[in-house]
Formats: structure tokens, C-alpha cells, sequence
């Protein structure tokens, strides 16, 4: 799988200077696809430099591994720290989740291993525990953490 070109997208090489936080910041897009964005982050007044990646994981059993599989790819180049965000559609542990039928332990288990192989971990948030809800009745509601943060 090549994280550049064929079906996880087109690798750009142009650099686009933002305005962000009072500080000129210029961000280098590495690769994209329907499932992610991977940029390099790099503040003007330090030679510090970062990589962000935006993350959608799959929400279909059937897809997971694909999901999984980028992320490992993604995770190969450990030369920078690392902050990945996004909705990975998967918990990590089941008191993540309230409600509706219990979440299968193999699947959090490859969840948490993903991260683990990355070497990310989870460095939390702030904010409302459960943010996402269906049902509008007590009998039927479901809820459960998305948009969990990682970082190396």
C-alpha cells in the first residue's frame, strides 16, 4: 500500500503558509485520501516541526482492517511527534460506551493494538464523556466517546 499515490490518494508537495495563533505557521500536505489527511506542521519563528494527521476510521465491521492497515502505514514514519485526531469509529474500551448491545472485545483489542504499533496513545480531552446519541427514547439510547486524540 503506498500512502503517496494509487488508492489512498495524491501526494502534493506544495506548502501553503497560514495565519494561525498570532504566528505564521506553514503546513506541507504529505498525503490524503477519503479516510485521512497527513501534514507537516512547522511554526516559522522555531525549527520545530510536527506532523498532524486527520483520521475517519471505518464504520463498517468489514472495512476495519483496511482502516487499521492505513494507520499502521501512516504510523511508519516515526521521525517526527505525531498528533492524529479524528473519528477512528471504534472504542478502545467498552465503559467508553453506554448502551445498545455490548461492542465485541476483539475488536477493541485491534483497535489497541493499532494504537499501540503506532506508538500513539490517547492524551484525552476535555468536554461532555459520551458525544454521540441515538434514540429518542430511554429503552433505545445509545451513546457513545468519539473523535479520540492520539499522539507519539
Amino acid at each position: 500500500m503506498d500512502i503517496n499515490r494509487g488508492n489512498m490518494g495524491k501526494s502534493l508537495s506544495k506548502t501553503a503558509p497560514i495565519q494561525a495563533w498570532t504566528e505564521e505557521v506553514v503546513v506541507t500536505l504529505r498525503s490524503f485520501s477519503k479516510n485521512h489527511i497527513d501534514v507537516m506542521v512547522k511554526e516559522e519563528n522555531t525549527n520545530e516541526e510536527w506532523r498532524f494527521t486527520g483520521f475517519y476510521g471505518s464504520p463498517y465491521a468489514t472495512n476495519k482492517i483496511e482502516s487499521w492497515n492505513l494507520l499502521r502505514k501512516l504510523g511508519e514514519d516515526q521521525s517526527h511527534p505525531w498528533l492524529v485526531c479524528g473519528d477512528f469509529n471504534e472504542i478502545m474500551y467498552s465503559f467508553e460506551k453506554m448502551g445498545g448491545s455490548a461492542r465485541e472485545e476483539w475488536k477493541m483489542e485491534a483497535f489497541r493494538e493499532t494504537l499501540e504499533e503506532c506508538q500513539l496513545d490517547d492524551i484525552g480531552f476535555s468536554g461532555a464523556w459520551f458525544t454521540w446519541e441515538r434514540g429518542n427514547l430511554e429503552k433505545n439510547k445509545y451513546t457513545r466517546k468519539i473523535g479520540q486524540r492520539s499522539c507519539k
